[in-house]
């Protein structure tokens, strides 16, 4: 079996996602935070927090599913961790303090 290295299509539509809160939400924030560096971000965390828990959610879900391949009877690897990297990378992007 060939190693594929392409992202999957979902990780992709969610990395664009948080892309667009790293963006849009993330980095406004970053430089009010980097001069008040001792407060915490009380207003991302309370805008972010129902999106994240969301995201736990399917982040546990994805760990937990074993799908299996084309042929039904080898499982193939979970994309769990995959997609968990990329989303804390562009996380990291947006701010890594916060």
């Amino acid at each position: 079996m060939p190693i594929d290295f392409e992202i999957p299509d979902f990780i992709t539509n969610q990395l664009q996602l948080v892309q667009y809160i790293a963006d849009n939400h993330m980095r406004p924030y970053s430089r009010e935070m980097d001069e008040h560096e001792h407060l915490r971000p009380t207003a991302f965390i309370e805008q972010m927090w129902p999106l994240m828990k969301e995201q736990q959610k399917l982040t546990l879900r994805h760990l937990t599913e074993q799908p299996k391949s084309e042929n039904g009877d080898k499982k193939r690897p979970s994309t769990a961790f995959l997609r968990l990297m990329l989303l804390v990378e562009m996380l990291s992007w947006g701010d890594a303090g916060i």
